[in-house]
């Protein structure tokens, strides 16, 4: 039974009693689990039947009915994040939009969701509900955030809205737990190593050869640290300086600022 805070009495009258007894006639006669569904009902007075506190004592209602209570949804901590991701994939999965991807509200919107909605359910099947016909009638066929600052919410979830949205820009809070904020920091180091291997071949062509190559040098570096003990033998400090020179032209050569073949030659042969 839905909306079961609407039968709230006022104070003890005859109405109130009425109501009390016909629940109670319902959970007597028919062998079934009555669930009563409502907002604020212990505050009511709708277990202790409208009586006074000194009176509620003698309220059968409440005798038989056992309370429970569900809270918001809390991103607070990583249990309450974990159970925040859980509800955006049950929803995600019974959504009817023809452009609907994995993680459309679960990666994409989770932060989002829980700021407009404020954790509570209703308003965040409210907000989902509307956006996805908003969706369906301009033909988009899927959620974002561009299409979800167009879909108005209830007051009171408008009302904490810019807050929470605050919060979350300056990363003071998340919903993303943390297995999901992990994996996604190695997806971005990755898209950086392969951007920076792209800078570095489009300046130097040949990286990508000498990053294949990059085990035979380990193993050269192996071979060479057997005879580390032995002390090698100092170059004159002319040909050290020419070599250093050769080295640093060579490699400007190869960065096609100069063209440095004919004074890299000379300079090693001269070094030579």
């Amino acid at each position: 039974m839905d909306d079961i805070h609407f039968l709230a009495p006022s104070h003890a009258d005859t109405n109130a009693v009425k109501m009390a007894n016909h629940l109670k006639f319902l959970a007597n006669t028919f062998p079934v689990t009555l669930i009563y569904v409502g907002v604020g009902v212990s505050g009511r007075g709708l277990l202790t039947e409208g009586r006074a506190p000194q009176q509620a004592l003698q309220a059968q209602f409440g005798r038989r009915t056992t309370a429970l209570t569900m809270r918001p949804f809390s991103i607070q901590d990583e249990p309450g994040r974990q159970q925040w991701r859980r509800l955006l994939l049950s929803i995600e999965r019974q959504l009817v939009l023809a452009a609907r991807y994995p993680g459309m509200l679960a990666d994409g919107l989770a932060d989002y969701l829980f700021a407009r909605s404020t954790g509570h359910f209703a308003s965040l099947m409210a907000l989902i509900s509307r956006g996805c016909l908003r969706a369906i009638r301009i033909g988009a066929e899927r959620l974002d955030t561009a299409l979800m600052d167009q879909v108005k919410n209830d007051a009171a979830a408008e009302a904490d809205r810019q807050e929470l949205l605050a919060a979350i820009r300056a990363a003071l809070l998340t919903s993303r737990p943390a297995r999901i904020r992990a994996a996604a920091l190695r997806r971005d180091h990755q898209r950086n190593s392969q951007a920076q291997l792209a800078r570095e071949q489009l300046y130097e062509p040949d990286a990508g050869e000498r990053l294949a190559a990059w085990p035979d040098l380990r193993h050269l570096a192996a071979e060479r640290s057997r005879y580390s003990h032995q002390k090698p033998r100092e170059a004159p400090p002319i040909c050290a300086a020419f070599a250093c020179l050769s080295a640093v032209l060579e490699a400007v050569h190869r960065r096609r600022f100069w063209r440095a073949d004919r004074w890299t030659g000379s300079l090693g042969r001269f070094a030579g």
